[in-house]
């Protein structure tokens, strides 16, 4: 009676202990995959920023002087408009989802670190890697937040353009005008989007 009450708590100790492990590894798994996603995130959101300052650049060409077709720059700045909508909307929910995964991350690392005992060596020690692997985490956040950073920075130089545009605008053509409200509009939405 005694071996299998004996052999009761060794198992369970050893199932315990294996759990532990399975999780810091699945842990440890899901962090390392965290890690290679920010760096394609980054890629795939320069790009797309780039191929945004190509599209916006290209009305630096529009010549607004031409009066034999005003409603072809006022046609091409709203497909603009829609490009980039699309766009950013891409860009936004990709780095919000990635967001929201390090924040569930973090959350689920730190509920398995309250159920650990400090006190237990075996358990300190997995402490002690699931704190590196926050570490980790926090690194993955900093470069986010530099990737926003980045982002506002071309939608800086993006703003620039729009006020070049509109000072060559002419205030006294009514073309002119409706070109001016969408280039505001284009404004307006890319700052509600970003949350500027």
């Amino acid at each position: 009676m005694i071996q299998k009450v004996l052999y009761s708590v060794l198992l369970l100790i050893f199932l315990t202990g294996c759990g532990e492990g399975f999780n810091v590894k699945s842990i440890e798994r899901d962090v390392k995959t965290s890690v290679d996603e920010i760096t394609e995130i980054e890629k795939t959101t320069l790009t797309d920023l780039e191929s945004l300052e190509l599209e916006i650049s290209e009305l630096e060409a529009i010549d607004f002087g031409d009066y034999s077709d005003p409603g072809l720059s006022l046609s091409k700045i709203k497909a603009l408009k829609s490009s980039l909508g699309s766009k950013l909307d891409e860009i936004v929910k990709k780095i919000e989802a990635f967001k929201l995964k390090i924040a569930e991350l973090k959350d689920r690392i730190n509920a398995f670190i309250s159920t650990l005992d400090p006190n237990d060596p075996n358990q300190q020690k997995i402490i002690e890697r699931l704190n590196k692997l926050l570490v980790k985490l926090d690194q993955v956040e900093q470069k986010i937040d530099m990737l926003i950073d980045i982002i506002k920075t071309k939608l800086d130089f993006i703003d620039q353009i729009f006020d070049e545009l509109i000072a060559r605008l002419d205030p006294t053509n009514p073309s002119h005008f409706l070109i001016r409200l969408v280039i505001e509009a284009i404004r307006d939405m890319i700052k509600a989007k970003l949350g500027i």
